[in-house]
């Protein structure tokens, strides 16, 4: 019973701090400037959510392997130090790109940044593949 009542003391804080920030929102949503014209590229948003969820299965279907190889190759002394490790250094690694490609976007211009970057990436996609096939000796 103490659960439930917890659960219900909580939800009502909950509807009541949501009515509080809707009632804020309802005085001041005249202030607020009108939608511009120019946002004809709203119509993009459905495909670039599409394409996002894509990339997110993609890094799910990478990053599942990639910590199962870690589990089963690393000892059980040191397996919390290597797990914690890798999550270090994905967290800090994309760091990296946005110190660099931010600025060279404001040199060049953005659309040359992401054109550079795709072949950038194509580049590297066709080395790996060469690499691989040389490894495997083909």
């Amino acid at each position: 019973m103490t659960l439930l009542g917890t659960v219900a003391v909580v939800f009502g804080a909950v509807y009541r701090t949501a009515g509080r920030v809707g009632g804020l929102i309802a005085r001041h949503a005249h202030r607020l400037p009108p939608v511009p014209d120019r946002l004809h590229n709203a119509g993009l948003i459905p495909p670039a959510m599409l394409i996002a969820l894509g990339i997110g299965l993609a890094m799910a279907l990478a990053t599942i392997p990639a910590q199962t190889l870690v589990l089963e190759r690393s000892a059980p002394a040191v397996r919390g130090r290597v797990l914690s490790l890798q999550q270090l250094v994905g967290g800090a690694l994309p760091i990296l790109p946005l110190l660099t490609v931010a600025p060279l976007a404001d040199l060049v211009g953005p659309s040359a940044v992401m054109a550079g970057l795709g072949v950038v990436i194509v580049l590297v996609g066709v080395l790996g593949g060469r690499l691989d096939q040389a490894r495997s000796g083909r």
